[in-house]
């Protein structure tokens, strides 16, 4: 949108870049503005080119948050499944344990 030329070596940098400064953006909501009006200035893009992704972040909010609660519910489910404490049994201990509290 701003006819800025990027080197192949830019590119990684700016891919490296947003990947360290993007962790843990998926579980909060608009998390991803913030990294992105973090990260423009340190690699040499406008700050304006945010106003551009404003207008289409909202759906792709929606995709990342989907896709953080999705993959917590198959790790979630992953443990359970293999885990080897019985449900109930914890249940149980816990419920011993706040009694005797």
């Amino acid at each position: 949108a701003y006819n800025i030329e990027m080197t192949f070596s830019h590119q990684i940098m700016v891919l490296l870049t947003l990947l360290v400064i993007s962790k843990g953006t998926a579980g909060v909501a608009r998390g991803s503005l913030v990294v992105l009006a973090a990260g423009l200035p340190m690699i040499g893009l406008p700050e304006a080119g945010l106003l551009l992704i404003l207008a289409v972040d909202p759906v792709l909010d929606m995709g990342r948050t989907a896709t953080n609660v999705f993959g917590c519910g198959v790790a979630t489910a992953v443990i359970g499944r293999h885990g080897n404490a019985d449900p109930i049994e914890t249940a149980n201990d816990t419920e011993k344990s706040l009694q005797a509290v």
